[in-house]
């Protein structure tokens, strides 16, 4: 029986998601778990690595790499494939989508409707991190994400979204759709 074009995008999906784990835990591992300074720039680099995947599956799943409803997208995504807290979610999509990705760091963000400022703490891994904390908004409005518990949570997501994507045809054709964006990007002049 022959692969479903969906089967080897997926297949690509996992490969790629299974290098930026890889590289993530050998940065860690050899550089930035002792190191002085503490490597804050590639943190940063490969937060938006694994905040880049959730965005790629979930503009897979809806069949569009359009930006327009990307950061919409993105929450539900980690809502339906993972068990984080909706606020907590929105806190890192924030983070991630009109933060880190445009100015290159984290800052501390302004909730308008409340006047609440929220803030963040980014951690390598386990070592030395609450790991309960990781991906919870305190009292005081701060973000903890672990990048080692974070790229665990996207991992295990992936794979629910494996499984819709085989279960779903809807699913599988969104994917077969968007796959041709993926792999060329028309430049804008």
């Amino acid at each position: 029986m022959p692969r479903k074009p969906h089967s080897a995008i997926v297949d690509r999906l996992r490969h790629d998601l299974s290098s930026l784990v890889r590289e993530s835990t050998e940065i860690r591992e050899r550089c930035a778990a002792t190191a002085q300074p503490k490597y804050y720039m590639s943190l940063y680099a490969l937060l938006m690595g694994a905040f880049s995947q959730v965005d790629l599956l979930a503009a897979l799943r809806a069949g569009t790499l359009e930006t327009r409803g990307q950061t919409a997208r993105m929450r539900k995504f980690l809502r339906d494939f993972t068990t984080h807290e909706a606020d907590a979610i929105a806190h890192a999509v924030q983070l991630y989508r009109h933060t880190l990705m445009h100015t290159g760091r984290p800052r501390e963000l302004l909730e308008k409707s409340t006047g609440r400022r929220r803030y963040f703490l980014l951690h390598w891994g386990r070592k030395g991190a609450d790991e309960a904390a990781h991906f919870t908004v305190n009292e005081a409005g701060k973000l903890t994400l672990n990048l080692e518990c974070l790229l665990e949570d996207i991992v295990s997501a992936f794979e629910g979204f494996a499984a819709e994507v085989d279960a779903e045809r809807t699913i599988a054709d969104n994917v077969e759709a968007a796959w041709s964006a993926v792999e060329l990007q028309v430049l804008r002049t």
